[in-house]
């Protein structure tokens, strides 16, 4: 753009983010880009820094929106990188996290998109948090993130690609909730997510997946599948009263319970 700079009349002025790299050595180099918007690795090999000597990675700026295909692939100690603070991010491209050693992913609700194998192979992801705003999970995003715990899916993804979550098999990784705003499920999904037995959706989701026990959710069989909007059903008549515990203090929660109007509950020194 053009302005004026302390009396010198009117000069061309240019914008620039920077990305700060933190080596495995601590020692920190500051990059400043020449204004591209796609962030990809020339952006550090032209500094002559390693893929496995990355540590960490700011950005810092508005200009770059998207984390362009295969931008850290392959950065074996990469620990930190994008997080909810990079506003700008609109897209990540395919591999552009694969085989890091990211912990913690936190996707900024500007970003719309997650490309194929993103997240592919990070063996050290434990739990993932998914943006707003993103409404495509590529296909094998998720594949082999054998450390994964938990993932939480937002309401406006529609689109959930194929073996997204294959081979997620840590023994913590049991339930997903799967938002009624996806339309298109891909194939393989949850294969070899060995742990999965819960699966929470929609009874609307439209994708022909079944509520009950036993059931079998895009490559992963022996599922128990519950519907996230419909009230569970109590007897019709239950009691009002419940007595004659040996305790002095409760807490109870009533909700959904058929023909109950108020609980009672007695108690005895």
């Amino acid at each position: 753009t053009s302005t004026t700079v302390s009396g010198s009349g009117t000069v061309a002025v240019y914008y620039f983010d920077s990305v700060v790299i933190t080596k495995t050595d601590e020692s920190v180099v500051n990059i400043q880009t020449d204004g591209t918007t796609s962030l990809v690795a020339s952006v550090y090999t032209d500094e002559s820094i390693a893929a496995g000597d990355i540590k960490s990675v700011v950005l810092n700026g508005t200009l770059i929106t998207s984390i362009g295909d295969d931008a850290f692939k392959d950065c074996s100690n990469l620990i930190t990188g994008i997080n909810a603070s990079n506003t700008a991010i609109t897209s990540i491209g395919k591999f552009a996290f694969k085989g890091t050693a990211l912990t913690t992913v936190t996707i900024p609700d500007s970003v719309t998109s997650i490309g194929n194998n993103a997240f592919r192979s990070c063996s050290a992801l434990e739990t993932v948090t998914i943006g707003d705003g993103v409404e495509t999970i590529g296909t094998n995003v998720f594949q082999g993130c054998t450390a994964m715990t938990s993932v939480t899916i937002p309401d406006s993804v529609t689109s959930i690609g194929n073996y997204a979550f294959k081979n997620c098999s840590n023994t913590s990784f049991t339930t997903i909730t799967i938002p009624s705003s996806v339309t298109s499920l891909g194939s393989n999904v949850f294969n070899g997510c060995a742990n999965l037995i819960t699966v929470y959706i929609s009874s609307t989701n439209g994708l022909g997946i079944t509520v009950g026990t036993n059931q079998t959710v895009s490559g992963k069989t022996g599922l128990i599948v519950y519907y996230t909007n419909v009230p569970p059903v109590f007897d019709s008549s239950p009691s009002t009263t419940i007595s004659r515990f040996n305790i002095y203090t409760y807490t109870i929660a009533v909700s959904y319970v058929n023909g109950v109007d108020n609980v009672t509950i007695e108690a005895t020194t």
